[in-house]
């Protein structure tokens, strides 16, 4: 069967179809959850860089005001700033949409192309799904969706059979490391493929080629430089000392705790279920599958926020592993049934993402009370009055009302804050009515707080005479002290 021949006949397969309807349906579903925090601020860094060049230092808080930066994704920013001014908040809901749904579908088509059955190649996606909907966020990793999952798809095939295409990883992965911090992989990658062809030429009782281990060593050399093709060149050392590096985030950051059951049940769940499959698949599995996912599934236990670039790789790779450890077991046959869900699907799913994901978009970020909320904190944040704001909230605040910016007391960017500042805030958040806390609260004359995630301190500014709530939304309220 010819691979022309064989992508047609995917196209038109009920199992496959079934599989594009999953996968718009749980995005078309996660619509209101698309646009959050990381999303505005990203946002405000594109006008940022859009209106003054590559960012070097930090203006937008007052806690953080001056500090050095290192804007990595800088070209993520910029570009998801363009399609707004292009197209307006919902049009980038649809992009980023199909963005993720077109990742996902695609590793999925090759896994089945390279011998993959498609009912397995469902099931590795229903579980991919589940490990990374929490994560479902707009933001500059979702720009790079693509390289994490077809860095190893490609690097796979090399080591199977040495190509001359995949020399293209070198320009991919400069792009890649202009779009997010998650470039870091690509040389390690690069090595685990290198590593695995050693180990399969061991496994199979062949002489290990030193031409093609000089090659794999300059691919991963090559790898390596393009994570400083950016425009901070050597400064990018700092960013991944800031982030990767940084003690707080694992501290302040909830994505990058340990995973746990109880914050993340679902990719909990999926990761168990990646390493059962590791150790039951272990000896036919090829080795770059097995070095690739089980390093991911460890950084994944280490920090729940690793469960993407898990799930995009798992995708690609794991569905010929689940073949051979189930056997004939756990098929789905396309049946008359089956062949009719597709066939009115796949239309169905094409519209549902092409008109359902504008609409609810459009419904979410135009409600009017979170509008009115927001309006409300501008006019009373006048000059002089320090405003302390939920870190999800705040740059929501400066993308509708740049006259904040360097007013907010702090944002996501947490690499910019003193850690001083973070204990007390973390105090505040934990027992507000404590000595700490009443001290951090006197120093801001309005205090903007989420009740879903901050509940204790919102209890606590209703029933404190000093405070009076002057704005409300569905989710936020707003504080003045009297």
């Amino acid at each position: 069967m010819s691979a022309d021949r064989h992508w047609r006949e995917l196209v038109r397969s009920p199992v496959f179809g079934s599989l594009v309807i999953v996968t718009v349906a749980l995005v078309v579903m996660r619509t209101p959850l698309l646009v959050l925090g990381d999303t505005w601020f990203n946002l405000v860094l594109g006008r940022e860089v859009a209106a003054g060049g590559v960012i070097t230092r930090n203006v937008l808080t007052e806690q953080g005001f001056g500090a050095p930066v290192v804007d990595i994704q800088w070209l993520s920013h910029l570009g998801m700033y363009g399609i707004v001014k292009l197209a307006g908040l919902p049009g980038m809901v649809l992009v980023g949409s199909m963005l993720l749904i077109g990742t996902i579908v695609s590793a999925a088509a090759v896994a089945v192309q390279r011998g993959a059955t498609e009912s397995r190649t469902l099931l590795v996606v229903l579980f991919a799904l589940i490990g990374m909907a929490s994560q479902f966020v707009l933001r500059a990793q979702s720009v790079a969706f693509p390289f994490l999952a077809f860095f190893p798809l490609v690097l796979s095939g090399d080591v199977r059979a040495p190509r001359r295409t995949t020399w293209l990883l070198l320009p991919a992965a400069v792009l890649w490391a202009n779009v997010h911090g998650s470039v870091l992989l690509a040389p390690v990658f690069a090595a685990l493929a290198a590593i695995a062809r050693v180990i399969d030429a061991v496994r199979h009782h062949r002489p290990v080629t030193g031409r093609l281990l000089v090659r794999d060593l300059i691919l991963t050399l090559g790898l390596t430089l393009a994570v400083f093709m950016t425009p901070y060149g050597g400064d990018a050392v700092r960013y991944y000392e800031q982030t990767v590096g940084n003690a707080a985030f694992r501290e302040y950051i909830s994505e990058w705790y340990p995973l746990s059951f109880d914050r993340v049940p679902a990719a909990t769940l999926f990761v168990c279920a990646v390493g059962v499959l590791l150790v039951r698949g272990a000896r036919k599995m090829e080795s770059f599958t097995l070095l690739s996912i089980g390093l991911l599934t460890a950084m994944t236990i280490m920090s729940a926020r690793y469960a993407t670039p898990l799930a995009l790789a798992a995708i690609g790779l794991l569905p010929a592993v689940l073949d051979d450890v189930l056997g004939s077991a756990i098929r789905i046959e396309p049946d008359a049934l089956l062949r009719h869900f597709a066939r009115i699907g796949v239309p169905v799913a094409a519209v549902m993402l092409l008109v359902g994901v504008p609409w609810f978009a459009h419904y979410t970020l135009n409600r009017p009370d979170s509008i009115r909320l927001t309006d409300q904190v501008a006019r009373a944040a006048i000059p002089g009055r320090r405003l302390l704001v939920d870190e999800v909230q705040a740059d929501r605040l400066l993308w509708f009302h740049p006259s904040l910016i360097g007013r907010v007391a702090h944002d996501v960017r947490v690499e910019t804050l003193p850690i001083s500042y973070l204990d007390s805030l973390g105090h505040t958040y934990a027992q507000p009515a404590g000595r700490l806390a009443t001290a951090f609260l006197g120093g801001f004359d309005l205090v903007v707080v989420d009740r879903r995630v901050h509940e204790q301190l919102t209890v606590h500014l209703e029933h404190d005479p000093d405070y009076v709530e002057f704005g409300r939304d569905r989710d936020v309220s707003a504080f003045r002290r009297r």
